[in-house]
C-alpha cells in the first residue's frame, strides 16, 4: 500500500510540474499576442518612413530633380515625419500595449497607468541622476553611458526592455486594484482611478534603485551582442531557425523582440554620440537621418525572409496543389490562393505553415532550416534591406526605392533558387513518402458528392452564421472565458476542456485546431482571423 501511495504521489508531481509548465508557456503565448499592437503600428510607420527617406534623399533629388518640387517634397518630408513617429515612441507603445492585451477588464485604465508607470520611471530617474554627484554620471562613466535625452530630458535609456518590465507590473497591479473600494472620505480615488495613482508610487520608488541596477543589466545585453556578432553569419541563421522552430507556439515575438529592440541585435554610435540598439532600431534610425544602412542590423530583418515568403512558401503550395487528386484540387486552390496572397503580399506564412505542419513535422523542420539558411546567405552577400515583413512590400519600399546601394538584386537571384528548392523538397517528400497533405486524403462517397454539388451550386453562409457555429463549437458561449487573436489565429480559453477535431474547424473554413493545453486553444484561420473574431465576440455579445 505504501509503495502504491508512493506512486500516487510521484504521479501527481508529475501533473502538477505539466500543468505549471503548460501554464508559463500560456503566458509567454499571452505577452507574445500583446506585442502585436506596437509591432503592427511600427511595420506601417516604416512604410511611409520608407517611402519618404526614399524619395527626399539627395541621390534620390539628383537622379529625378522635379521631386524637389515645393509641395510635393514637403509632403514626403511629412511622410518621413509621421513615419518617425513610430520609432520614437515605441517604447511609450509596449508600456501601454501590454496591459491592453493582458488585462482582464478595463483596459483603458491599464492603458493610461502604463504610460504613467513609464514617464514616471524617466522623470524620476532624471531626478536621481541631478542629486547624484557629477563625476557618478558624467559621459563615459559606468552610469553616463546608459544615460540619454528622452523628451528633453536627461535620464536612462531603458528602451523597449524597460517598458516591458513597467508593462508587465502594470498588468499585475492593475489585476489586483482595479476594483479596490477606499474608505468613504478619500472613495473617489477607489478602483480604476487606484490604479495609475499606485502605479505612479510604486515606479517613483523603483526608478531610484534602476538608475543603478540598469547600466549593469544593459552591460549584460551588450556583451550578449557582442557574443552574436563574433558569430558573424551563423548569428541571422541561428536567431531565425529557433524563431520559426518555435512559431507554432506563438513565442516567436518574445524572440523577435529581443533581437529587434535590444543591443542582442547590435549597437551603433550616431555622430551626435547618441546611442542606439536593436536591429530595427538601428535601421529605421539611419534611414531617418539618410545615414548609410548598416548590413549588420538589415541581416536580421526582412531580407533574409524574403526568399522564403515571396518565393520558396508559394511554391511548396504550389507542390502541394500539384500532388492533390484531381477531384480536389478545386478546393485546393481556394486555401493555398489567399496563403500565397498572404504570404508574398503580407509576409504572414502561418496559413500555408499549418497545411503541413502537423501532418509533416519533418517537412516543417526543414522549412526552417531552409529560412535560417537564407538569413545566412543573403546576410553573406551583404545586402541591406531592413523593416519587419519580408514581403513584396518591404522589397519595393525598402529595397529598389533605397536604390542598388541594399542590393535588391540578390534578392532576385537567391528566390528563384529558394522557389526551386521548396518545390523540389515538398514535391518529392510528400509523393514518396505518401504524406496527406490537403487534397491528398481518401474520399468517402459522400464528401465526393459534396464536393460535386460545392461545384454545381454556391454555397453562402452569412459572418453571423459561422460565427455562431463557432460558438457552437466551443461549446456554447458560456464556455468561452476568453477570446482574442494575433495575425492568423483564434487564441481561446475554455471554462470546460471541450475536443475539437481538425475535421470540425476545417469544414468552417479555418487551417487547423492546436491545442496548448485542455483549456486552452489556437484555431488557424488565416489573415481573416480579426474580422472573425469580432464577430463572435459581437454575436456573443447580443
Amino acid at each position: 500500500m505504501k509503495g502504491l501511495t508512493f506512486k500516487k504521489e510521484k504521479n501527481i508531481d508529475k501533473i502538477d510540474i505539466k500543468k505549471s509548465k503548460k501554464n508559463l508557456l500560456n503566458k509567454f503565448q499571452k505577452l507574445g499576442r500583446t506585442f502585436m499592437l506596437p509591432i503592427a503600428m511600427l511595420a506601417f510607420c516604416g512604410i511611409l518612413l520608407g517611402i519618404g527617406a526614399s524619395l527626399t534623399s539627395n541621390a534620390t533629388i539628383i537622379q529625378i530633380p522635379w521631386l524637389k518640387t515645393r509641395g510635393l517634397y514637403d509632403f514626403f518630408v511629412l511622410l518621413k515625419t509621421i513615419g518617425a513617429i513610430g520609432f520614437t515612441f515605441l517604447p511609450f507603445m509596449f508600456a501601454m500595449a501590454i496591459p491592453i492585451g493582458l488585462a482582464s477588464d478595463n483596459q483603458g485604465s491599464a492603458a493610461f497607468s502604463g504610460f504613467i508607470g513609464y514617464v514616471t520611471m524617466l522623470f524620476v530617474i532624471n531626478f536621481t541622476l541631478n542629486v547624484l554627484p557629477e563625476n557618478l554620471t558624467s559621459e563615459g562613466t559606468f552610469i553616463g553611458k546608459s544615460t540619454q535625452s528622452i523628451l528633453g530630458i536627461k535620464t536612462m535609456d531603458i528602451g523597449v526592455l524597460g517598458a516591458i518590465f513597467v508593462g508587465l507590473l502594470v498588468y499585475w497591479l492593475h489585476e489586483k486594484f482595479q476594483y479596490i473600494s477606499l474608505p468613504n472620505a478619500i472613495s473617489f480615488w477607489g478602483g480604476t482611478r487606484f490604479v495609475p495613482i499606485i502605479s505612479l508610487l510604486i515606479f517613483s520608488a523603483i526608478a531610484i534603485p534602476t538608475t543603478f541596477i540598469w547600466p549593469c543589466f544593459n552591460q549584460l545585453i551588450f556583451w550578449i551582442g557582442l557574443g552574436v556578432q563574433k558569430v558573424d553569419w551563423f548569428g541571422p541563421f541561428l536567431y531565425r531557425f529557433t524563431e520559426s522552430l518555435v512559431r507554432p507556439t506563438g513565442m516567436h515575438h518574445v524572440i523577435n523582440t529581443i533581437v529587434r529592440f535590444s543591443a542582442v541585435g547590435g549597437t551603433i554610435i550616431l555622430p551626435s554620440g547618441e546611442k542606439i540598439t536593436g536591429a530595427l532600431n538601428i535601421f529605421y534610425k539611419e534611414l531617418e537621418l539618410g545615414l548609410p544602412i548598416s548590413a549588420s542590423a538589415t541581416r536580421f530583418l526582412s531580407q533574409g525572409y524574403m526568399p522564403t515568403v515571396m518565393f520558396g512558401l508559394p511554391m511548396a503550395a504550389i507542390a502541394i496543389y500539384i500532388l492533390a487528386e484531381k477531384e480536389q484540387k478545386k478546393m485546393v486552390k481556394s486555401v493555398i490562393i489567399p496563403g500565397i496572397v498572404a504570404s508574398v503580399v503580407g509576409g504572414i506564412t502561418e496559413p500555408l505553415e499549418f497545411l503541413f505542419l502537423f501532418v509533416a513535422p519533418l517537412l516543417y523542420l526543414v522549412h526552417c532550416f531552409y529560412i535560417g539558411l537564407a538569413y545566412m546567405f543573403v546576410g553573406l552577400l551583404q545586402v541591406k534591406i531592413g523593416n519587419t515583413d519580408g514581403n513584396i512590400i518591404d522589397f519595393i519600399v525598402f529595397g529598389l526605392m533605397q536604390g542598388l546601394v541594399t542590393k535588391w538584386y540578390y534578392i532576385l537571384l537567391v528566390g528563384p533558387i529558394w522557389g526551386v528548392l521548396y518545390f523540389s523538397t515538398f514535391y518529392f517528400y510528400i509523393k514518396y513518402r505518401d504524406v496527406k497533405t490537403i487534397g491528398r486524403t481518401e474520399l468517402s462517397e459522400e464528401e465526393k458528392i459534396t464536393l460535386i454539388s460545392n461545384d454545381k451550386k454556391e454555397q453562402i453562409s452569412t459572418s453571423d452564421e459561422i460565427a455562431i457555429k463557432y460558438i457552437e463549437l466551443l461549446g456554447g458561449k458560456e464556455n468561452i472565458k476568453t477570446l482574442n487573436n494575433c495575425y492568423t489565429r483564434l487564441r481561446i480559453t475554455l471554462n470546460k476542456p471541450k475536443n475539437i477535431s481538425q475535421e470540425e474547424v476545417k469544414e468552417l473554413g479555418a487551417i487547423a485546431i492546436k491545442y496548448i493545453d485542455d483549456y486552452n486553444i489556437q484555431i488557424i484561420i488565416g489573415p481573416k482571423v480579426e474580422k472573425l473574431k469580432n464577430e463572435i465576440a459581437k454575436t456573443i455579445r447580443n
